[in-house]
């Protein structure tokens, strides 16, 4: 009876260590937000605030009166889409997320002006050298602003200007070797790291147009955006 006792105890130790494992818990300061397509005001200050509901209506004229670019007329339900908003505070955010959707794929090694990453949860972080990069990120260089990245295969990623490029997978295993980027605005050039010298690799630049499959040790790109 005991051993079957120290069975079941050690099956649920080994279940918490892997539920734990599988998630990390952490908190992120953010004073800025990337609207993303479909999102709303209210559902942004109900998101940051869940404990303020009787200050929502003054959060949200708040954030309107930071960011009169943001809003049509200056009416709070008329948010454009693809503006960055200015919070009144840092807000800190408690989320989990799997290890793998966080995976770190590579930092950044320098910097101009502003650029900014939008995360899978649509939370937006202003970048400073030194800082990590994951799968899943957007970046984002405003008018003044120009990026290096240095990636987990030792590769460099410039982006100018008025840029967003997708970090959509990357992996640098022994059996599995992927670059995939989506550039979907504005000028990229990259020096190749490892991934893309061999044969079996997956390497891979999106861009609205076209997919293209890269080989080469330096490319350069840029993508117009439509006026139509």
């Amino acid at each position: 009876m005991t051993l079957v006792k120290l069975f079941i105890f050690f099956l649920l130790l080994c279940s918490s260590l892997f539920v734990n494992a599988a998630t990390e818990t952490y908190v992120s300061d953010i004073r800025y937000l990337h609207v993303q397509k479909g999102q709303t005001l209210h559902n942004i200050v109900k998101r940051l605030y869940p404990s303020r509901s009787k200050e929502w209506q003054g959060i949200a004229k708040e954030i309107v009166q930071l960011n009169p670019h943001a809003f049509i007329n200056s009416d709070p339900t008329r948010m454009k889409a693809n503006v960055r908003l200015t919070l009144p505070e840092k807000v800190s955010v408690n989320s989990k997320k799997s290890v793998e959707t966080s995976k770190r794929v590579g930092s950044v090694a320098s910097l101009n002006g502003s650029v900014i990453a939008v995360d899978k949860r649509k939370i937006s972080r202003k970048l400073h050298v030194g800082n990590p990069v994951y799968i899943g990120d957007k970046i984002i260089t405003g008018e003044d602003g120009a990026v290096r990245l240095q990636m987990i295969d030792d590769a460099i990623l410039d982006l100018r200007c008025f840029s967003i490029m997708v970090i959509e997978d990357y992996a640098l295993n022994t059996s599995d070797r992927r670059s995939i980027l989506n550039l979907l605005q504005g000028s990229l050039r990259k020096v190749t790291g490892k991934i893309g010298k061999m044969s079996q690799d997956v390497y891979e630049l999106k861009t609205p147009v076209a997919s293209v499959g890269v080989r080469g040790t330096e490319y350069a790109l840029r993508v117009f955006q439509s006026k139509g």
